[in-house]
């Protein structure tokens, strides 16, 4: 029912439901998941990217160590980043909401302490452009203004779980004067 010549994207909550939409709609329509889009949009102005899973835990380890002792520590920081990178926050205040509503774990950390590993581990995040993580599929159009494509009609589905960097994706993705029809 689309008009023709309106370039629409399809966004899934997920692979295998991209892969059965691909099979029911026609084929000029592009269908894929956030993480793929925004992963597309970051090759396209970085170049190749190596994708690693355990980037955050990585950086954090370089900060706080590897031990045995710390790996709970390092978990929870990493938890936390994520949760920054999925609301968009980045400054204390904001940070210690995230810590407070979703009962981040400091261990014999102060707060202020943690926050402040929190924000350098994003930092470190960001500055590490050709290696990503998952978060970062969906992180790095947002911090760097990535251009994700321009689309007249977006379809998105499951649209109540999308977290506000993928909110801020999906209205990059649509054009001025675009509609986006959320499911």
């Amino acid at each position: 029912y689309l008009p023709k010549g309106k370039k629409t994207l399809m966004v899934a909550f997920n692979k295998s439901i991209a892969d059965e939409l691909k099979q029911r709609s026609p084929s000029y329509i592009d269908i894929m998941t956030l993480h793929s889009l925004g992963f597309r949009s970051i090759k396209q102005s970085f170049g190749e990217v190596v994708l690693e899973n355990d980037k955050c835990r990585t950086i954090v380890g370089t900060l706080i160590g590897t031990s045995y002792d710390v790996w709970e520590l390092n978990q929870s920081i990493c938890k936390c980043v994520s949760l920054c990178k999925g609301f968009l926050f980045d400054t204390p205040s904001r940070i210690e909401e995230l810590i407070e509503k979703f009962g981040i774990e400091m261990f014999e950390m102060t707060k202020e302490k943690f926050i402040e590993l929190v924000i350098k581990v994003l930092a470190l995040c960001k500055a590490q452009k050709q290696v990503i993580d998952f978060d970062d599929m969906i992180w790095f159009p947002f911090v760097y203004r990535l251009n994700v494509g321009k689309f007249d009609v977006v379809f998105v589905d499951e649209a109540q779980d999308l977290n506000a960097a993928q909110m801020a994706m999906v209205l990059s993705a649509c054009k001025m004067g675009g509609r986006i029809i959320a499911v």
